[in-house]
């Protein structure tokens, strides 16, 4: 068995000295999210001010292994934060039950065509 190492870094690095002995590289590659997991709730201050959170793997000799890498976005485009209104069924319009005030205001792009 081989010993693995699981480093975090966060803008600064914390070296894993013990490590875990694994069968083989595959085994520390599904420890990883694991460790993953169990690292963000600690580091989540400094996860959303840095907006990056990664964990190195190597075995004893030191040699990388894999890296699993966690990332915020630095701003939240406005098409990321639209929500519509009403449920609008592609091809359909609004799904029963609902005004389909939201759907006929997506659906005009012009202003209606006037007399003459």
């Amino acid at each position: 068995m081989t010993r693995y190492h699981f480093h975090a870094a966060d803008g600064a690095t914390l070296r894993d000295s013990e490590g875990e002995e694994l069968p083989d590289i595959d085994a520390a590659k599904a420890v990883a999210p694991d460790v993953m997991a169990a690292l963000l709730p600690m580091k989540r201050h400094e996860f959303w001010r840095r907006k990056m959170l990664s964990v190195s793997v190597t075995d004893e000799t030191g040699r990388l292994v894999a890296v699993i890498t966690a990332t915020a976005p630095w701003t939240l485009s406005p098409k990321l934060m639209w929500r519509p209104k009403t449920e609008i069924r592609p091809g359909r319009g609004p799904a029963p039950g609902t005004d389909g005030a939201a759907f006929r205001n997506t659906r005009r792009t012009t202003a209606p065509a006037g007399p003459g």
